[in-house]
């Protein structure tokens, strides 16, 4: 589905604003992931119009985003995910490209169930950690910021649904692309759907859609499967079937 095209679909949806969202951050939440291809969006969308709102900021209802993982010299962050760690860290910039505003984010999983995200807005550049960022990498995580460099850029275009009645967002990743010192990636069709709830709770109603197409969750990090498709060095056992599935639906 093109941009224009779900532009024009993305119209169906009552609109909610960037500040209305945020009185529900939900920072501390449960996640689960789909991974679809392009062409099912649009029987998906019509769908889910009754359903939800759909986040508009500015007058955009698709927004781009730009931003940079981080990590050690060693990976160490890429490493706790794929040795299977319950209690894992992700440390990265992100810019809303529409309207400018950028942010350091800290995303903690717990016991590999609840996604914990401490944020702040971002004082240099989208590769950089400056004085305030180093003092929130040590206030949440035992990681030395000096030891963190900028290891992988990620673009997406992404459009935010969000239930008017639960605290629950379904946000929908396209056209994801991938650049490093290793080279550049693009996925194509991929598409990466994430409903994030406070509890998780089956009663939502993309899941049930996801349920009814035999849509099943996957486990999956955009920056484990950039990371390991970027750097041809890295090991990457644990996540070979999911890059198979990254792989098969990208065409």
């Amino acid at each position: 589905m093109t941009e224009p095209l779900l532009t024009v679909a993305l119209k169906s949806f009552s609109p909610i604003s960037l500040e209305a969202i945020e009185r529900v951050s939900l920072m501390n939440r449960s996640d689960t992931k789909f991974v679809l291809h392009t062409t099912q969006v649009d029987d998906i969308l019509s769908m889910l119009s009754s359903v939800y709102t759909v986040l508009d900021i500015a007058g955009n209802r698709l927004i781009h985003y730009d931003g940079v993982y981080f990590d050690t010299a060693e990976r160490h962050l890429y490493m706790q995910h794929h040795n299977g760690k319950l209690n894992r860290v992700k440390v990265r910039t992100r810019q809303y490209v529409e309207n400018s505003s950028s942010f350091f984010e800290i995303k903690r999983k717990i016991n590999g169930k609840r996604t914990i995200k401490q944020r702040i807005p971002l004082t240099g550049g989208l590769a950089d950690i400056q004085q305030e960022e180093a003092q929130l990498v040590r206030q949440t995580t035992d990681l030395d910021p000096l030891q963190l460099h900028p290891v992988l850029r990620v673009g997406y275009t992404r459009f935010t649904l969000v239930h008017p009645e639960r605290p629950e967002r379904v946000t929908i990743d396209m056209s994801l692309s991938y650049n490093s010192p290793a080279g550049s990636l693009d996925l194509g069709g991929v598409v990466v759907a994430e409903v994030k709830q406070a509890r998780f709770s089956r009663q939502s109603e993309f899941m049930k859609i996801m349920q009814s197409r035999r849509i099943f969750p996957v486990s999956i990090s955009k920056y484990c499967a950039g990371m390991a498709m970027s750097y041809t060095d890295l090991k990457y056992n644990r996540f070979k079937h999911k890059l198979r599935t990254l792989q098969r639906v990208s065409y």
